[in-house]
């Protein structure tokens, strides 16, 4: 072990704050992008996004290296940090050598130069300093130094999307550079993985309170919470992913106390979604299956409506019953449970009765949306969920699985359509017009955040299977994902469906370093992680801050 040891919560909740860095090129006549993030994860993710633009993000980078940008709003962030030249000697000693380096150059190509080498120098403390807190939090070291390496870069990562908003909640970012704000379907997705794998129980715990404070009195839990406090409902996932993260929370902490905390709020959505006919919004049919309005699902767009009985709703709505009859016992309410459990018991039949007529794969969605029979990847959660295990036969999701790996499994994700539909888009270009762009979002754009649900899905099929084989399994699936994070340290939205499967969307997206956290669990949970003696080691302050530094 590094003989590192943990900072105060002061200085970790203070790279929580919100930070803004505005990029510019033109000799600063014009704007690139402005970048709002965590911190020091401002600069970070503004360096992220220069490369990832190509020659506007080169000109950038010229710009600021050559007015000293970089390294002025690195010392700002310290300042705020509470990190001074007196007590953290080291960390500027070596900011301000680069800064003299950097001065000392004419040619404002080796100013860049000198300016990327501080951006990897913030990167590397900040992967010590979040990587210091885990070991600490667990006294367990992750045992190989190539795991260790990526495990710090998925920790940088997961940090820079948890912020605190202006008014001092702490949220869930989306994604950067243009969903630097809270939305309740990320939110949930991704929370397991940021917060859950990464042991930030407690805030995990404070995101939850927040969106429940926010529930509306039919029982959803916002899409979007706007700084006035006024919030947006339209979502017919989001209140499911709640369940869903809240178990997953459960079952890391076996916090009895918050589930009765929250049970009155998760019982409320059950009862939302049961209700009958309403307009503009969610209800339950005569059939026992989810309704829900056009464009309400995670796949938005205009081009891809999918009102109606999406498949995913039904799976979603079906796990939330399990986790919410489990969640009432052990309120000991057992009237509840069995009425919630048969509840789902007629939702499956009707799963069977109506997804599967004459078919191997299910409708996408019926009673609805006109392109019902199209291949996508939202099948998946049927098998992926927490309390789906027993939805399906076991033909049904191999059927499942084998057309996935035939038509929509990538190196770098699932197509959100398979390329054997006339409606196939196989190109997906970031800086093309938003109608465009809507145009190919889910008609066969690689999402690598489903990754996981695919991974989840294949290893319950692997349960017989020798252990290393599964693991094999799991990491050939993500050689590509873990490439791309230790070249660019975070992963995108998307990907181009065609090969070469360009990246595009947000440069940094929540639920994509999420779904690699939970992979990386889930392969590290199965295995004794060594142990170490932490017991004397206390908090220190950021006087002592200069122990942690191993980026030079």
């Amino acid at each position: 072990m590094d003989t590192q040891q943990p900072v105060s919560d002061e200085v970790m909740q203070s790279l929580n704050r919100l930070e803004e860095f505005v990029l510019r090129y033109n000799e600063g006549r014009d704007t690139l992008t402005h970048i709002k993030a965590p911190g020091l994860h401002s600069l970070l993710v503004a360096y992220q996004y220069m490369k990832f633009v190509g020659q506007p993000g080169n000109y950038s980078l010229l710009h600021h290296s050559y007015h000293g940008d970089f390294f002025n709003k690195t010392y700002d962030i310290l300042q705020k940090l509470g990190l001074t030249e007196e007590n953290a000697p080291e960390v500027y000693s070596y900011i301000k050598y680069l800064q003299k380096l950097a001065n000392s150059l004419v040619n404002v190509k080796d100013k860049a130069d000198i300016n990327i080498q501080l951006f990897g120098f913030l990167q590397g403390l900040t992967e010590n300093l979040l990587y210091t807190r885990y070991v600490s939090n667990t006294q367990k070291e992750i045992p190989e130094l190539v795991n260790r390496n990526i495990f710090k870069k998925l920790l940088v990562a997961a940090d820079s999307f948890i912020a605190k908003d202006e008014k001092g909640n702490l949220v869930i970012l989306a994604g950067y550079p243009w969903f630097d704000q809270s939305w309740g379907r990320d939110t949930f997705i991704s929370l397991p993985g940021l917060m859950l794998v990464t042991l930030r129980h407690e805030e995990a715990k404070e995101i939850f309170r927040y969106y429940a404070k926010h529930q509306n009195e039919e029982g959803l839990i916002p899409n979007r919470i706007f700084l006035d406090g006024s919030a947006q409902y339209n979502t017919a996932d989001g209140s499911l992913w709640f369940i869903e993260s809240l178990y997953k929370y459960y079952q890391v902490t076996k916090d009895e106390k918050f589930i009765s905390e929250m049970l009155p709020v998760v019982n409320k959505i059950i009862e939302c979604y049961k209700k009958p006919y309403t307009k503009e919004t969610v209800y339950m049919d005569k059939d026992n299956l989810i309704v829900v309005p056009s464009q309400w699902t995670w796949m938005d767009t205009k081009y891809t409506p999918r009102n109606g009985k999406p498949i995913e709703i039904q799976a979603l709505f079906y796990n939330a019953l399990k986790i919410t009859a489990e969640f009432n016992r052990l309120a000991q309410d057992k009237d509840k449970a069995e009425e919630l459990d048969e509840l789902a018991n007629k939702i499956k039949i009707a799963i069977h009765q109506k997804f599967f007529i004459d078919r191997d794969y299910p409708y996408d969605v019926i009673d609805g949306d006109i392109h019902s029979q199209a291949t996508r990847p939202n099948a998946v959660f049927l098998l992926s969920l927490s309390h789906t295990g027993d939805l399906l036969y076991e033909r049904n999701k191999k059927h499942i699985l084998e057309i996935i790996e035939r038509e929509l499994l990538t190196p770098y994700g699932l197509r959100t359509l398979s390329p054997q539909d006339n409606k196939y888009i196989g190109k997906y270009d970031t800086f093309a017009p938003p109608e465009t762009k809507d145009q190919a979002y889910h008609q066969g754009t690689i999402w690598p955040y489903l990754i996981s649900h695919y991974i989840f899905a294949k290893i319950k099929l692997m349960k017989d299977r020798p252990y290393n084989e599964v693991i094999t399994e799991v990491k050939n699936n993500i050689n590509n994902l873990i490439y791309l994070l230790t070249t660019n340290n975070t992963l995108p939205e998307v990907f181009s469906g065609d090969a070469p499967h360009l990246p595009g969307g947000t440069v940094s997206q929540a639920w994509s370093i999420a779904a690699i956290l939970e992979i990386f669990d889930l392969l590290n949970q199965h295995r004794e992680l060594p142990s170490i003696d932490t017991k004397q080691l206390p908090d220190i302050s950021v006087r002592q801050i200069r122990n942690l530094l191993g980026a030079g």
